[in-house]
């Protein structure tokens, strides 16, 4: 009937969703753990890359695979896992047509400066000179991130929606897609917009959104505690008994004698606090041994 029906559409459209992440996945120059090993690996950093795009700007077109990565560690020992870094410039150059003048920001990934530095350093190799990053050079930086794997592989797929009666398919996401809406007035995306359309869910490089998203959510939770410990919901009425104890508690005066004994004055004889009549004659309390409770008052 109709609920098997909808089990096999959906076992369908799984299987098609889950064949075209393999192959993606499968065409991608590196992996997540090849990165991670040149990066830890080599002592690379983002001024070195930035070093490494003023000389390719100056070589202009002489300029291969080869002579990049062997200029990418400035000290005289060679780089570990180079072969990463070569497949990583090779896909690189065949998404842009064999251009390799985005080869800094392809392997910016492999730098081990903080992320928000690595940002920086591709903002700085991608941006014109009159400030801003052009659209067209945002459209060529998202095509190098996709076709060398720096973007998550979940956030390339895309569902394409069918009828009610048909099994829904997937398919890639275009770099179109990616691309923010042009600023009315004109110019380069500044370094903000550009930090924030790469970290942010439709890019999601190096898988940067799942952290913000994560360090977001304790965020939130933290401050829901927060409020709920000062101000219990109704229906938990213990904190709310318990809240009003730990404040009475807190409340002391300035020589130790606790708030709620205040009302132990008597009005009529003005007597000093700490003083009681027992059968007529005054007794001085051991205030010292005074403690105040939930359900009254005692003596510890």
């Amino acid at each position: 009937g109709g609920f098997g029906t909808y089990l096999t559409q959906s076992y369908v459209s799984s299987t098609r969703r889950r064949t075209l992440r393999e192959a993606i996945e499968d065409r991608m120059p590196a992996n997540g753990d090849e990165m991670l090993d040149i990066r830890s690996a080599n002592e690379v950093r983002v001024d070195d890359l930035r070093k490494l795009h003023a000389s390719l700007r100056r070589r202009r077109k002489a300029v291969d695979v080869d002579s990049i990565v062997s200029g990418i560690k400035p000290s005289a020992d060679p780089l570990t896992h180079h072969y990463v870094a070569e497949r990583v410039l090779r896909a690189a150059s065949e998404a842009l047509d064999h251009d390799l003048s985005h080869a800094a920001a392809a392997l910016m990934f492999m730098c081990v400066d903080s992320v928000d530095e690595r940002l920086d350093g591709m903002y700085d190799v991608c941006a014109a000179p009159e400030g801003g990053v052009p659209a067209t050079t945002v459209a060529a930086l998202l095509k190098v991130l996709l076709a060398t794997g720096q973007v998550p592989v979940e956030k390339r797929v895309r569902e394409v929606p069918q009828a009610f009666y048909r099994t829904n398919d997937w398919r890639e996401v275009a770099v179109d897609e990616l691309m923010p809406p042009a600023p009315a007035e004109g110019g380069g995306m500044p370094k903000e917009e550009f930090k924030k359309l790469l970290c942010g869910d439709e890019v999601c490089i190096w898988g940067e959104c799942y952290r913000i998203a994560e360090a977001e959510a304790r965020r939130k939770a933290q401050e829901l505690a927060a409020e709920r410990a000062r101000k219990p919901p109704w229906w938990a009425f213990w904190r709310q008994a318990a809240s009003a104890g730990d404040d009475g508690d807190a409340s002391a005066s300035a020589d130790g004698v606790p708030a709620c004994l205040g009302a132990l004055t008597s009005s009529a004889h003005e007597r000093p606090l700490g003083l009681a009549p027992v059968n007529g004659p005054l007794v001085e309390l051991d205030l010292s041994r005074a403690h105040c409770h939930r359900d009254g008052l005692a003596n510890g």
